[in-house]
């Protein structure tokens, strides 16, 4: 697996490595319905917390979710893992900036 030089968010792009390698798709498909988004992520993190075996975040950690909420192919599927909350803020604003700069539409891949 290739790995990430970029010390901001490197546990959050290895997850996303691992998540691909372990079938996850690459080519994602952007939706902009928020509801559909909450609905996604809560059927991710409700599956994780079923399991009691999984890991169960810290204080300074969230669940990060591949695919991603925002996209028809995230929800309950999604490979969720614990990470740094400084990692999330970082990837939040980076896909929010990439939604915002193209002006992506429900549908883009």
């Amino acid at each position: 697996m290739e790995k990430y030089n970029e010390p901001h968010t490197e546990k959050i792009y290895n997850h996303t490595m691992e998540a691909i390698s372990m079938g996850h798709p690459i080519m994602l498909t952007y939706e902009r319905n928020k509801v559909n988004k909450n609905t996604r992520r809560r059927d991710a993190l409700s599956l994780y917390d079923k399991n009691k075996n999984n890991r169960r975040p810290t204080s300074t950690e969230s669940l990060d979710e591949y695919p991603f909420p925002s996209t028809v192919e995230g929800g309950e599927k999604s490979h969720v893992v614990p990470f740094p909350k400084s990692e999330q803020q970082i990837q939040a604003g980076g896909l929010g900036g990439l939604v915002t700069a193209n002006d992506l539409k429900t549908g883009i891949k």
